[in-house]
């Protein structure tokens, strides 16, 4: 098998900017009981041993702490992740985005928590795992428990996953900015945030890996909200079972475009919405939440050249379970348009 750092050899990278992986005393009286209980079956050789195990001992350490030193330090922490993730047409988003840098080692995986952005009614995280016990490629997204300003939001959001080897992946995830109530939460300001990564679950199999990867850092979402475009729309529809469905405005955000709408009188059906723009291209929808008055659909980031986009309604089954069916109906009778801008 081919050594999992020689994979990374051409990359380019400073180690002064990160910080060595110290051992505890523990860990270092551990380490050289196994290597004492190796070697002194030859007990011919007493004294001599001693030295083999001290020195032995010292190199071994040396060479573990820089092994877990190089486990993300080979991973370039500046780079195009987030901007990938979002699809920001090739334009950057240092200013938007928080770059962290720190890491946590626990149970055989090390984490790194790269960057942070919250966006319109969103955090965005994406955090570098690397691992050589754990099959990083055969887990389900890690999502993490967020706390702003000590308090834990609702968990709900999505995500994705980038390869960077066998040993290692890039995990982004979006949590929506609700509180445990489902209420948004209005946040302005330098804000004090936690994110805690606790278990990573095997797509096959019982066992989990837990562990504490925790991070504590403050970031802002000011300058994102200063360029944040609120449209509104008042769109009021019915359909045939009596609901009724309000749409309220289309958020414009550097990174996205959120349509906030309310669906009232039953859930029996689920109301989501197809966006084209002028010359018909669909837009990439990325995520959405069907709940009752604060439901929401959101599209990735809109093209600079997009002056105005057409809203069509989706019904899907609201039904859970067995009730749940496939069916799904476009109501191009209750289309729309909204002008982005003149």
């Amino acid at each position: 098998m081919k050594d999992p750092y020689e994979m990374l050899n051409d990359i380019k990278m400073d180690e002064n900017e990160y910080e060595a992986v110290n051992l505890t005393h523990i860990e270092k009286q551990k380490i050289k009981k196994r290597i004492h209980k190796k070697i002194k079956k030859n007990k011919a050789h007493t004294k001599r041993n001693v030295a083999i195990v001290t020195s032995a001992a010292a190199l071994f350490i040396m060479m573990m702490t820089v092994d877990m030193r190089r486990m993300i330090a080979d991973i370039p922490l500046i780079g195009s992740k987030m901007e990938d993730y979002v699809n920001s047409r090739g334009e950057p988003l240092k200013e938007y985005k928080t770059t962290i840098g720190q890491t946590v080692y626990d149970n055989g995986v090390e984490v790194r928590l790269d960057e942070v952005m919250i966006d319109e009614g969103q955090i965005l995280v994406n955090s570098t795992f690397k691992s050589n016990n754990v099959n990083l490629g055969g887990i389900f997204l890690p999502h993490p428990d967020v706390y702003i300003n000590g308090k834990e939001l609702n968990g709900s959001g999505g995500g994705g996953k980038q390869k960077v080897n066998d040993y290692t992946y890039t995990f982004f995830t979006t949590t929506n900015l609700k509180d445990s109530q489902m209420n948004p939460m209005e946040l302005d300001g330098e804000l004090d945030i936690q994110i805690v990564y606790r278990r990573l679950m095997p797509l096959k199999g019982k066992t989990s890996i837990k562990g504490e990867w925790g991070f504590s850092f403050k970031a802002s979402g000011d300058k994102i909200k200063a360029e944040t475009k609120t449209i509104p729309i008042h769109k009021h529809f019915k359909l045939e079972n009596g609901q009724k469905i309000e749409v309220e405005d289309l958020k414009v955000s550097p990174i996205s475009a959120k349509l906030n709408y309310k669906m009232l009188n039953g859930t029996k059906l689920d109301v989501t919405f197809i966006g084209k723009d002028k010359d018909g291209k669909e837009l990439k929808s990325v995520s959405g939440h069907t709940l009752s008055k604060n439901s929401y659909w959101r599209f990735e980031k809109l093209e600079d050249n997009v002056t105005k986009i057409v809203l069509t309604p989706v019904l899907t089954s609201g039904e859970e379970g067995e009730k749940k069916t496939n069916d799904r109906k476009v109501l191009t009778e209750e289309e729309f348009e909204v002008v982005i801008k003149e």
